[in-house]
């Protein structure tokens, strides 16, 4: 898998392999997943992983995250990284 440079203000919610990279024939979708303790959408808590067409695009979705109160990230410290994206 790949690595990116994470920019510093992004570190607390993802780090390099937060991001999947799923290639089809036509392009490319990159898969974010959040350290525990963040979710993408306030309204429902569980929305932890977000697909994107780029990479730039996926580093600007971070800029909307907020804490997540869902029952999976109250039993880990925030900001724990997910440790098996296929299985969380």
């Amino acid at each position: 898998m790949p690595k990116f440079k994470i920019p510093k203000k992004y570190q607390k919610y993802i780090d390099e392999s937060s991001i999947d990279i799923y290639h089809d024939l036509d392009a490319s979708t990159y898969f974010v997943w959040l350290r525990y303790g963040y979710c993408y959408d306030y309204e429902n808590s569980r929305s932890h992983t977000q697909g994107y067409d780029s990479l730039k695009e996926a580093l600007a979705g971070l800029d909307s995250v907020y804490l997540c109160n869902c029952d999976d990230c109250a039993k880990e410290p925030l900001g724990t990284p997910v440790k098996d994206l296929m299985n969380a």
